[in-house]
């Protein structure tokens, strides 16, 4: 008997008291290891063979939805019902009071900044769960290596179909292509049936009209066989899966690598919170799980001795940067092209802050790096679908956005015994430029007002303080800019620290012209 553990990577607080508690009852927890893939295919296997389902749901409030939660997690409560596996759901009462309908009646509510209140309660909901799992008896699902591969016989489904089957077998899949064979008799075949029903795999390129590969995909749905989805769309602009898992596709080759991932995420499996918490304690366990594990490519390095180098990691020039400050400009209210004083610098930075701070991004300490020397730095992009970052990547992140709207950014990097931390602003842009400035220049233009920097950690959720904030300065998690300005005077004017880089992107950015 084993148990899927389904909850949000970033409340490390809430899940390492709930993990506790469920350590406490021996109950085999599984859980899927955080990555940057979103496999609905994965879940849907491990559902399948679970005896037992256990969520805890926490509150993303937004200015549209005080009770808001994660989709992902929505969805991966839908598969639970769908499969009828037997559930525990402990939900934020923010999120039950505003979203009462959409949770079964069985679930019990918690407070996320006291869930120890209510600890009489859940100890009694988990030790029924557990009772129950001993007396339900679910039927065992065998993984078969069987796959199959359903499409038209015609045109570019066809092709791709070939592809696809090939993939699949150099994962050690047997693989029955269905192409074109719906197309006479349809699920009137019983002979197709059967290979649906006993496949451990299913892959369905679906067109854009209705076909009977979508009714073969609703019977493979309402049987709960994992399925990867793979809608052609003429429009389509990128290649990714939705939260419901169909991967909408227009080129062929883009397709095949994300099905190559998707394919190497369903054959990983799960890790064990319980035994981790019995090693490291709840609190780390929940940490550990919710660490991302991704797959740097060569453009995230950044060798820390060279600080000049952090320059390719500032990129104004993508769409998510140009989007962002698009939404900072209206909220300042007119353009960014004379906007040169320290005012208006201070008002471009709050606004710049303000939107990222919306995102509720999540930190995360920074990945290990392939050499001591060198440093992983997440893209804006891929903050955006990882939905974390460390401070080094949001200071970039800033950099970015502050140079896209016309300022002149500045990325601080201190360290000091066992610790290194990055910070980020602007100078005046009339200022000269910050060659090899010391710690006691940045002192000092900050208290002439030539400078300013803010905490850039201070815009994403984190349970605790990270830098030089005060224990009661998060509000919901995060801070304000005023009161990341003042996380970052108090990093500057430590006396256990030492400037490492004083970036000044665009005096490096004017040479490199």
């Amino acid at each position: 008997m084993q148990v899927y553990f389904s909850h949000s990577y970033r409340d490390v607080a809430v899940n390492g008291y709930f993990i506790d508690k469920f350590a406490n009852e021996d109950l085999p927890l599984r859980a899927d290891q955080k990555t940057d893939i979103w496999c609905v295919a994965k879940l849907e296997r491990y559902l399948s063979e679970m005896g037992g389902f256990i969520s805890v749901i926490p509150c993303r409030p937004t200015d549209a939805d005080l009770g808001g939660y994660s989709p992902y997690i929505g969805r991966e409560l839908d598969l639970a019902r769908r499969a009828r596996v037997p559930r525990l759901l402990f939900v934020d009462e923010r999120v039950l009071r505003h979203h009462q309908l959409e949770f079964p009646e069985d679930a019990v509510s918690f407070k996320a900044d006291e869930p120890a209140e209510a600890a009489g309660q859940h100890d009694e909901a988990i030790r029924a769960f557990r009772l129950a799992l001993e007396t339900t008896v679910r039927p065992e699902r065998q993984l078969s290596k069987e796959a199959i591969v359903v499409a038209a016989g015609t045109g570019t489904l066809r092709d791709a179909a070939r592809d696809v089957v090939e993939i699949l077998r150099r994962h050690n899949f047997r693989v029955t292509p269905l192409i074109g064979k719906f197309n006479d008799r349809g699920l009137d075949d019983i002979r197709l049936l059967e290979a649906i029903w006993r496949s451990e795999l299913c892959i369905f390129l679906l067109g854009e009209r209705l076909s009977d590969t979508h009714l073969a995909l609703a019977l493979a749905h309402a049987h709960c066989i994992p399925s990867i989805r793979l809608q052609h769309s003429p429009t389509a602009d990128q290649c990714a899966p939705t939260i419901s898992g169909t991967i909408h596709w227009r080129d062929r080759g883009e397709m095949l690598v994300e099905l190559e991932r998707q394919v190497s995420s369903y054959r990983e499996g799960l890790v064990r919170p319980v035994e981790i918490a019995q090693g490291l304690g709840a609190t780390d366990a929940a940490r550990a799980i919710g660490t991302m594990r991704w797959r740097h490519r060569p453009e995230n390095l950044w060798d820390v001795d060279d600080g000049g180098a952090i320059l390719s990691h500032v990129r104004p020039d993508l769409a998510f940067i140009q989007d962002e400050v698009n939404r900072a400009r209206r909220a300042y209210g007119a353009s960014f092209a004379n906007a040169r004083g320290r005012e208006a610098m201070m008002q471009i930075c709050r606004h710049i802050y303000d939107g990222i701070r919306r995102h509720r991004f999540g930190f995360e300490l920074e990945p290990k790096g392939p050499e001591p020397s060198v440093q992983i730095v997440r893209s804006p992009l891929q903050i955006e679908t990882h939905r974390t970052a460390n401070c080094l990547d949001l200071a970039c992140l800033f950099a970015s956005l502050i140079e896209a709207a016309g300022q002149a950014p500045i990325i601080v990097i201190v360290d000091g015994d066992g610790f290194a931390h990055a910070l980020v602003g602007a100078r005046g842009f009339s200022e000269p430029a910050w060659r090899n400035s010391q710690l006691g220049d940045l002192r000092r233009a900050l208290s002439l007002g030539d400078a300013l920097f803010f905490e850039p950690t201070g815009a994403v959720e984190a349970d605790a303080p990270v830098a030089d904030e005060l224990e009661q300065d998060r509000c919901d998690k995060l801070l304000d800019f005023a009161t990341a300005r003042l996380a970052a005077e108090r990093t500057i004017k430590r006396d256990d620290i030492r400037v490492r880089h004083v970036v000044d992107i665009l005096y490096l950015r004017q040479r490199q012209s």
